[in-house]
């Protein structure tokens, strides 16, 4: 679909104007794609948000058909994850799943309350290493899955092209500083997507990746508990301290004095 076609020639003000709109829609929609996949814990706001905004990005490029899929190359792969870097995906993915680890470890410090003060602090350790590795590992798996999606849907020229924009002046100062961007550079942002079709390729992918994150939501959740369950008991077991969160050993044997 090349969106230079949407109008013709005299309404070149209105399609501009869809244009801009559009940026507007991809720049808020990406932010959201690359944090929700790093949620320990179930947001429903931020599942909503996403929904919304990428909802709102289908009906204005029209992206029914999924762009089709074909094995991903090294070179495509490459490319991808520059275009990852430019967005700082591992970075905002590492700032949400922060901020679930605190949520989170004050839940867990209610538990070991009732410890002896030295298993505590043996506790908190257990507990923070088992969750910065299944974190770790989840990340990894989501760049390496997004990687793949977006590389077995868009060419080398469509990367080249993503990347080369996100390089220039204008295209940084939109993620980095949106604010110093005047009307007149988001102008030529809009007619440089309106020239170039990998950008609307670029947005229908985007589209298409994020509603599978959401669908796989629950799924992607109980895989990264189950992991982070196992790291925990794990540490757990190897300084043979024994609490409710792993039902499997609480019973098992005594505790080790204080």
């Amino acid at each position: 679909m090349q969106l230079g076609r949407l109008a013709p020639r005299g309404g070149a003000t209105q399609a501009k104007r869809k244009t801009l709109r559009m940026i507007a829609l991809v720049q808020a929609g990406l932010a959201l794609m690359l944090a929700y996949p790093a949620h320990a814990q179930d947001d429903p706001a931020m599942s909503n948000k996403t929904a919304s905004a990428f909802a709102q990005l289908g009906q204005a490029f029209s992206t029914s058909a999924e762009t089709t899929a074909t094995p991903p190359t090294p070179e495509r792969l490459r490319l991808v994850h520059q275009y990852l870097v430019q967005y700082k995906a591992e970075a905002a993915m590492k700032a949400v799943g922060q901020a679930a680890y605190s949520q989170t470890l004050e839940q867990f410090k209610t538990k070991a309350a009732a410890l002896p003060a030295r298993q505590q602090a043996q506790a908190l350790t257990a507990f923070s290493t088992a969750f910065e590795s299944a974190e770790a590992a989840r990340i990894r798996i989501t760049l390496d899955g997004m990687a793949t999606y977006f590389a077995s849907r868009l060419s080398e020229d469509d990367l080249k092209t993503v990347i080369a924009w996100n390089d220039s002046d204008i295209g940084h100062r939109m993620r980095e500083q949106p604010l110093t961007v005047t009307q007149e550079e988001r102008q030529q942002a809009g007619q440089f997507t309106l020239d170039h079709p990998a950008m609307i390729r670029l947005v229908q992918v985007s589209v298409g990746y994020s509603k599978q994150v959401l669908a796989n939501a629950p799924s992607a959740k109980a895989a990264f508990q189950a992991d982070f369950q196992s790291r925990l008991c794990q540490n757990f077991s190897a300084i043979q301290l024994r609490m409710s969160t792993c039902p499997a050993t609480a019973t098992h044997a005594r505790r080790r004095p204080a």
